[in-house]
């Protein structure tokens, strides 16, 4: 019996504590279930989310590569670049989208095998292209008006 119950936190005990956080929330404060507060905590975690669904997938197919943060913080500040200088957002995340595929297929040379080299690599261009580009000016996020 015992030996059955860590199994089960074993498993799903990341899921049972957010549950249990939830309805602790739930339970303690007025307006956590409000639908505005649901939304608002759905669109703070939603990049989040995002981020570990790719990583996720990276890891499914046994090719760790741990620049996607960098990845992802260079096509924000192109992103951010393009929006600021009045082009479409649908452009602005197709760029962010394009320029990602390409700078993470850059890191991988044989998929499916652990390439440090490649990924060190591509998370130091990533990053002092990214910090480039806020030097000069690019804003790092946008900020709905």
């Amino acid at each position: 019996m015992t030996g059955d119950w860590r199994g089960i936190v074993k498993r799903y005990g990341t899921a049972l504590a957010a549950l249990a956080l939830f309805a602790g929330f739930a339970a303690t404060a007025d307006n956590f279930l409000a639908l505005g507060n649901l939304l608002g905590i759905a669109k703070q975690i939603s990049i989040i989310a995002i981020l570990a669904a790719g990583f996720a997938l990276a890891l499914t197919a046994a090719e760790l590569d741990l620049s996607f943060a960098n990845v992802a913080s260079l096509a924000a500040v192109a992103a951010g670049l393009l929006v600021q200088q009045g082009h479409a957002p649908a452009l602005a995340l197709a760029v962010a989208a394009g320029l990602a595929a390409v700078l993470l297929g850059m890191t991988m040379f044989e998929p499916g095998h652990p390439n440090i080299p490649g990924t060190l690599m591509g998370a130091l261009t990533i990053g002092m292209l990214s910090s480039g580009l806020v030097l000069l000016g690019a804003p790092y996020y946008v900020v709905a008006a």
